[in-house]
């Protein structure tokens, strides 16, 4: 006689993970709805935090390491979720220290296991780059204007590293990168460092506006610490800078 006694709980126990990993989904997209409600220009960035979770969640998936196990995998799968949850609800530096909360809080009434609600915590507090970088100058800009000095924990256990180099590959692809552009080219501030760089440097200020954005998605890729993520990272680069190279040449001809 065959005892399937195994195999039917551990097929139950996925199909009740899955479950709770589609609620976790629709979770996130109900806070972003909330929160982005009544202002246009936040509405407009709830599908571009979707497809970037849905990313995160896919590059979670792809990278593989010796020492991940199922479960490391399944958190770091938890944690790409909730990772950004609170980028309406808390300033750019301090959105993965008020989103471990609210992940805390959700995966507690969602009866997830207690290490498994800490690893996804720590996880998500862990997650801010690249450093030195972006986020680095950020809470620098955050310390001047405020007076609170925000410093970031970095990974440490796998389901950290998983969660963070996804992240950063996101910011890595050509759709990160190009992210990054339209960012700088519809903010203020940056586009005062773009035309100062430009001026500076002589070029012209899309020119300037991809060399910053490309010299975000290298840091990015310098501070990845799975194999896995660097080389995915180093044929995403290639990808970019070759891209680049077809957008400048194009403009510069029509110019």
């Amino acid at each position: 006689m065959f005892n399937f006694e195994y195999p039917l709980r551990e097929t139950k126990i996925e199909s009740e993970l899955e479950n709770k990993i589609n609620l976790l989904k629709d979770y996130v997209k109900e806070v972003y709805l909330k929160s982005a409600e009544g202002d246009p220009k936040k509405e407009m960035q709830v599908k571009e935090f979707n497809r970037h979770n849905e990313d995160i969640l896919d590059f979670v998936e792809e990278l593989t390491e010796e020492e991940m196990s199922p479960e490391d995998k399944e958190m770091a799968k938890l944690a790409a979720i909730l990772h950004d949850i609170a980028k309406f609800n808390a300033p750019l530096v301090k959105h993965g220290f008020e989103g471990a909360k609210m992940a805390e809080t959700k995966l507690k009434e969602l009866n997830f296991d207690k290490e498994m609600v800490q690893q996804v915590k720590n996880a998500i507090e862990r997650h801010m780059g690249p450093i030195p970088g972006f986020m680095a100058n950020e809470a620098k800009k955050w310390e001047e204007k405020t007076g609170e000095k925000i410093e970031f924990p970095r990974p440490k256990s796998t389901v950290d590293k998983l969660l963070y180099d996804a992240d950063m590959l996101s910011l890595i692809s050509l759709h990160g990168i190009q992210k990054i552009l339209t960012i700088r080219e519809n903010t203020d501030v940056f586009q005062e460092e773009d035309e100062k760089t430009a001026a500076k440097e002589g070029i012209t200020v899309e020119e300037a506006r991809w060399r910053s954005a490309l010299k975000s998605a290298y840091e990015a890729a310098d501070s990845l610490f799975t194999e896995s993520a660097k080389r995915k990272a180093h044929q995403f680069l290639i990808e970019a800078e070759e891209f680049a190279k077809k957008s400048l040449n194009k403009k510069n001809r029509v110019g």
